[in-house]
C-alpha cells in the first residue's frame, strides 16, 4: 500500500520522510485506523530493519495518526493530553485499556465499600434496637 501510494505521488518509499509518512495516512485516513496503523508499522519495520532512522515516529505522523483513531486519554487532565498525543498509537492503546481496567476494578471497589458500609449499619442499627 505505501509502495503503490509512493508511485502515484512519485515519492521514494527507502529512506521515507516524517511529512511523506503523515501524508499517506491523511491521504488514507478512510481505511480507517486498522488499515493505517498497519501500513505505518511496516514502514517504520521496512526503515529500522536495514539501520534507516525511522519515519513515522515524531509529531507529524503521531498527530495525522491521532486524526484518524480519535483515541483519547481517559483519565488525563486536559493539560496533559498534548504529551499523550506524541505517544506511539501502540502505546496509547495500552495506556486507555490499563486505565478502563484500572476504573472498573475501582468501580467494583467501591461498590463492595458501598455494601460493606449498608451490612455495617445494619448491624449497629441491630443492636441498638436489641439494647
Amino acid at each position: 500500500m505505501w509502495q503503490d501510494w509512493c508511485s502515484q505521488n512519485q515519492i521514494k518509499p527507502v529512506p521515507a520522510s516524517p511529512i511523506d509518512v503523515a501524508r499517506f495516512v491523511a491521504d488514507n485516513a478512510d481505511l480507517g485506523i486498522g488499515g493505517v496503523w498497519t501500513a505505518v508499522q511496516e514502514i517504520s519495520q521496512a526503515h529500522t530493519e536495514i539501520g534507516l532512522a525511522d519515519p513515522t515516529l515524531g509529531e507529524l505522523v503521531a498527530s495525522q495518526i491521532n486524526a484518524v483513531s480519535g483515541i483519547e486519554p481517559l483519565c488525563w487532565p486536559r493539560k496533559d493530553w498534548p504529551a499523550f498525543m506524541m505517544l506511539p498509537y501502540d502505546a496509547q492503546l495500552r495506556i486507555v485499556e490499563r486505565e478502563r481496567v484500572r476504573n472498573e476494578k475501582i468501580g467494583q471497589l467501591m461498590n463492595e465499600i458501598k455494601q460493606l458500609r449498608k451490612q455495617l449499619k445494619a448491624g449497629t442499627d441491630d443492636r441498638k434496637t436489641a439494647a
